[in-house]
């Protein structure tokens, strides 16, 4: 296989919908209106509410309802700022939380309330069981936090494993900030991600995949694509993407790879 050179510079670039966001139903610090409306005044041809799942801490305290009854309501805001800009792609998805060793995630039993899953580790995450929570937010804490780096090999290959049963029991639109915290063979994921449609993120808030990451991966796989996302959690952050552009410039990446640019 071979690496594509990069021919686009940041200037050529255009984000067409941004499909990573958070409202105030988690840590975000507006509403759905309110990113809605920050994405139509940026000339945005759509955009993409991710909301954590709940298994997630920020989103916790707000289910004094049911779980779904919380979805639902934020979903009916959505499909009611639906009607007001009806020239926009506005979809309501989740950021699913990996909760099990079993590739199992908190979207489990919500999946008809969401019209997409995304997916992808978090430290706020609470697992389902002690096994899992000492297998992953443990072993996370003592190679990330504690600097204890003889963890890493064991700790890569447990969480790509368990990512590749996440890929297999569920229809995920895409992995969030891989390699956050959580180190993965990413190899092994893109070559999944492939077989299965799934994107990868280039996280702009933070800066994930990097460019390095981005090459190693396209020098193994022709066919795995990408997509952008600002992880905007206030409005004034919708669509800001500036990072992640600059690393698709450095690591060459073509427009039949990415699914939300245009050049």
């Amino acid at each position: 296989m071979t690496e594509v050179t990069g021919l686009r510079t940041v200037e050529m670039m255009r984000l067409i919908c941004d499909c990573h966001t958070h409202t105030d139903l988690s840590h975000g610090r507006n509403t759905a209106s309110e990113m809605i409306r920050a994405a139509y005044d940026k000339g945005l041809g759509g955009i993409w509410i991710t909301e954590h799942g709940p298994a997630h801490m920020s989103v916790r305290k707000h289910f004094y309802k049911s779980r779904r009854d919380a979805y639902l309501a934020l979903r009916d805001d959505i499909e009611r700022e639906k009607s007001l800009y009806p020239g926009m792609d506005i979809r309501f998805g989740t950021e699913a939380n990996v909760t099990g060793l079993d590739g199992e995630t908190d979207a489990a039993g919500l999946e008809d309330v969401f019209e997409f899953i995304n997916v992808g580790y978090h430290m706020m995450a609470l697992m389902k069981d002690l096994s899992s929570e000492m297998s992953l937010q443990a072993r996370v804490i003592g190679y990330k936090k504690l600097g204890m780096k003889f963890l890493e090999e064991k700790f890569s290959r447990t969480l790509t494993e368990v990512m590749l049963r996440v890929l297999d029991n569920y229809d995920i639109n895409m992995i969030t900030h891989p390699t956050r915290y959580y180190p993965m063979d990413m190899g092994a994921i893109a070559a999944k991600c492939a077989e299965r449609g799934t994107l990868l993120e280039i996280n702009s808030a933070k800066k994930l995949l990097n460019a390095e990451q981005i090459r190693d991966i396209i020098k193994e796989n022709d066919t795995v694509r990408f997509a952008v996302g600002s992880d905007a959690h206030r409005k004034e952050d919708v669509g800001e993407v500036s990072a992640a552009f600059s690393i698709i410039e450095e690591c060459g990446l073509t427009p039949e790879r990415l699914a939300n640019i245009a050049f």
